[in-house]
């Protein structure tokens, strides 16, 4: 059967001479993976540029019932965020947090507002110029509540410290992977903001903090081969 849907790329392999394997997060069938073949070619039908990481398209796929490997039969842009995929910057964001999210997602499980967070933040990453370095951090806290792990953020005259281990304000800062009091104020700043704009954010190595939070909330979360590579852009 042959079915349509809008969909973020999350990520590109090579597949044999000439083809690629994507994994798309689809709007109506949740994440998916595919093969395109002769993408790769001089004269290709389809362009490889549509596959980037956080690129929108909409594709149509010839889908089977207990395959976890589909056949990408069109695919076009439904969105073109052209600077997502010229500016180097934008490109190792997209492709670090496309690998944070495929640690955390499962294939064939639709979720329309996980989708509908992935669109936007695709847009927002095109359009946005100012402070790039927290933008990282910013949406992996944001999309935590997808996951099922959104912090409480529950601050209290005697409770002042954030604990990532229990995702929530604590009395005693002598806890293992506690923060202080200034930068648990800090965080909970950085994760209410409609965007990060406060230089006070720069003080905190947030994405650091951030994939702590992730990894101790999610016990098979794997090593990230793109973290080095936006280390280095925003070195």
């Amino acid at each position: 059967m042959i079915v349509t849907s809008s969909g973020v790329v999350l990520n590109r392999i090579k597949y044999g001479e000439s083809g690629l394997i994507v994994k798309i997060f689809t709007k109506n069938y949740g994440l998916n993976s595919f093969i395109v073949q002769g993408v790769r070619r001089k004269n290709a039908k389809l362009n490889s540029l549509l596959f980037q990481p956080f690129s929108l398209i909409k594709v149509s796929f010839y889908q089977k019932q207990n395959n976890t490997l589909n056949t990408l039969k069109e695919a076009e842009y439904s969105t073109l965020t052209d600077k997502v995929i010229s500016d180097p910057r934008k490109t190792s964001i997209a492709a670090f947090l496309s690998e944070v999210f495929l640690n955390c997602l499962h294939e064939n499980e639709a979720d329309l507002e996980f989708y509908e967070f992935l669109n936007h933040s695709s847009l927002l990453l095109n359009e946005t110029q100012d402070n790039l370095r927290v933008f990282s951090p910013w949406i992996l806290l944001k999309s935590t509540k997808y996951f099922g792990f959104k912090p409480r953020f529950n601050r209290s005259s005697s409770a002042r410290f954030f604990n990532l281990q229990t995702g929530d304000f604590i009395t005693n800062q002598g806890e293992p992977n506690t923060l202080s009091a200034n930068d648990s104020d800090v965080l909970m700043g950085f994760y209410n903001a409609s965007y990060p704009t406060n230089k006070l954010f720069h003080s905190l190595d947030l994405l650091a903090i951030a994939l702590k939070y992730y990894q101790l909330q999610n016990q098979s979360f794997r090593n990230l081969k793109t973290l080095s590579v936006l280390k280095a852009v925003f070195a």
